[in-house]
């Protein structure tokens, strides 16, 4: 079977067209936050050869999915991202689908990561044939460091530009977000390979998922 369509290049089209109508200001409120978000501490996420964290979070219908119980069966992918209100998460999400009967095939789990509230409604969650769980204490994202407080300037151009609330969407009405982040873990609980980036526009390949995927079984 073929590698899944190529995802970075549609998420580098989507980031251009949004840049393209974005005023100076916005993107210089954006330059600003990003600055801000760099100076805060622990969201340099986890180093291959971390152990990582176990958790137990609830998916849409409140069934939890414990990392440790996960793991009895293979190596896990972990995705974490930001919510349903991010085409790029969209994106992602909609391509590790494409992806995921080949990240069966090799004996691998696959398990979604949002600080955002779900619900058996939401439309996005099940649409996904993995289990995508909410992390509504932002205690996973923390253990991981992954989880950042979203700065005046971004709060601001998620308001008024983007007329997102964050508060509505995340647990406990925070206004947090996590460093996008794709770690494959083995059956130990090692993370052995993976990608963290700041800039929420770069995700892991799917092909590069499943070529690690594949290193794990030799």
């Amino acid at each position: 079977m073929a590698p899944a369509p190529q995802l970075t290049e549609k998420l580098e089209a989507l980031k251009e067209k949004n840049k393209a109508s974005l005023p100076p200001e916005t993107v210089a409120a954006l330059e600003k936050a990003k600055a801000e978000i760099l100076s805060q501490k622990d969201i340099e996420g986890l180093k291959v050869g971390d152990k990582a964290p176990d958790f137990s979070l609830p998916d849409a219908k409140g069934q939890k999915v414990t990392l440790s119980e996960v793991l009895k069966k293979g190596p896990v992918v972990l995705v974490f991202y930001r919510g349903e209100w991010c085409p790029f998460c969209s994106l992602q999400l909609r391509a590790l689908e494409v992806a995921f009967p080949q990240i069966k095939e090799l004996g691998a789990s696959l398990v979604g990561i949002t600080p955002q509230k779900l619900d058996p409604a939401d439309a996005a969650a099940a649409a996904l044939s993995y289990p995508v769980v909410s992390d509504a204490t932002g205690d996973t994202l923390r253990a991981y460091k992954l989880l950042y407080h979203v700065p005046d300037e971004l709060k601001q151009v998620f308001l008024e530009r983007y007329k997102i609330d964050l508060a509505k969407y995340n647990g406990e009405g925070r206004w947090d977000l996590p460093v996008t982040a794709t770690y494959i873990i083995d059956a130990s609980g090692v993370v052995r390979a993976g990608m963290v980036d700041l800039d929420y526009t770069k995700r892991m390949e799917p092909a590069d998922i499943l070529s690690a995927l594949k290193a794990l079984r030799k």
